[in-house]
């Protein structure tokens, strides 16, 4: 990956599509972690290092806070309500579903009614970590994938070796009435993308597009080929930190978006500022969010 070469110093805003910000993988961090992504400090390693040429002024303008188990499901309904320029989506990850209960998804359900949720999920299949029986699987998807169109909201897809099943499941919900939702971290070919292109669905990418590895490879062809109206960007942090620094920080975090876009950029042959401007549109356009400044008082408060 190369620096970033932009001839302008001006501030661009981003929204992170998905991020995990909960005690679960930040501990006592996470106000510090939401502080740093929106003044726009990233990790001091890359503030120093050689590898990154800041010539933009980043900041996070809008975090989708993405719940995996009740317990999230609550921490991110109650950190959005502190502060206005961050969003909850409220479910049960795939993999956690086996030790969930009757009375936890009843919890989900009145949690999806606040005001603050933007989203349902993390939901979807999983055949890579294979944990929870695909039938189980299968059955709590296919809960939110009601509960979302109930709430008239979008649905937050985690879809990870299960292509197949995927599709099988979301044309049967397709044929009834039209899903609105987003893949999250899209790891599959183009052929792919454009059958969830069809039903309507947005196209969100993460650190995983910024691996040259050859396995990531039709990743970046997917990349290059989702219309403007239907990409956004993501970290799923703390995972993915992006090349050139995975592996070498400890956590991934909101701002390093900036690294997403950067290689978006360069993919799609157009500038980083179109891609933040294009990405940012599209995340609200899809979670319904205003625009919302940052609310530094609150920050300095905590």
């Amino acid at each position: 990956m190369t620096k970033i070469t932009t001839i302008h110093t001006d501030s661009l805003e981003l929204f992170d599509t998905h991020a995990h910000i909960t005690s679960d993988f930040f501990s006592e961090n996470a106000i510090n972690v939401l502080k740093s992504s929106f003044y726009g400090k990233f990790p001091e390693k890359i503030e120093n290092s050689s590898k990154f040429e800041k010539k933009w002024n980043f900041q996070i303008s809008g975090i989708l806070n993405v719940a995996t188990s009740l317990d999230t499901s609550h921490e991110v309904v109650k950190l959005s309500s502190d502060f206005p320029q961050i969003y909850a989506a409220v479910g049960i990850h795939p993999n956690n579903i086996d030790d969930s209960s009757h009375d936890e998804w009843q919890e989900i359900i009145e949690l999806s009614k606040n005001i603050k949720v933007a989203a349902i999920g993390e939901t979807g299949l999983d055949r890579y970590w294979d944990t929870v029986p695909f039938e189980i699987q299968r059955e709590y998807f296919e809960r939110h994938l009601d509960l979302a169109k109930k709430r008239n909201i979008p649905v937050v897809i985690h879809s990870r070796n299960c292509d197949g099943d995927m599709l099988e499941i979301l044309n049967n919900h397709a044929k009834l009435s039209p899903i609105l939702g987003v893949i999250h971290s899209f790891s599959s070919s183009p052929e792919v993308a454009e059958k969830f292109l069809e039903m309507g669905l947005y196209i969100s990418f993460s650190g995983s597009v910024t691996y040259s590895n050859k396995k990531f490879s039709q990743i970046r062809e997917s990349a290059k080929t989702i219309p403007n109206e239907r990409i956004l960007i993501e970290t799923d942090s703390p995972f993915l930190t992006p090349h050139p620094f995975r592996g070498k920080i400890e956590k991934n975090t909101p701002l390093m978006t900036a690294f997403v876009a950067q290689t978006l950029s360069g993919l799609r042959n157009c500038s980083i500022a179109d891609i933040a401007k294009i990405t940012t549109a599209n995340a609200r356009q899809i979670f319904g969010t205003q625009n919302n400044n940052v609310n530094t008082k609150k920050l300095n408060e905590k």
